[in-house]
């Protein structure tokens, strides 16, 4: 019983792990988009 307590445990840890790496990925990757924006749209005439 308690190897799959700790299975459980484990499986969702790796998974809150995983779901925010996901998610600072996209905070990230919208970030810099935001960012080049911004200097794009500034060099632009």
């Amino acid at each position: 019983m308690m190897l799959a307590i700790w299975t459980i445990l484990t499986a969702g840890a790796l998974a809150g792990m995983f779901a925010l790496c996901v998610a600072l990925a996209v905070v990230g990757v919208r970030a810099l988009e935001r960012a080049f924006g911004r200097q794009e749209r500034a060099a632009a005439p």
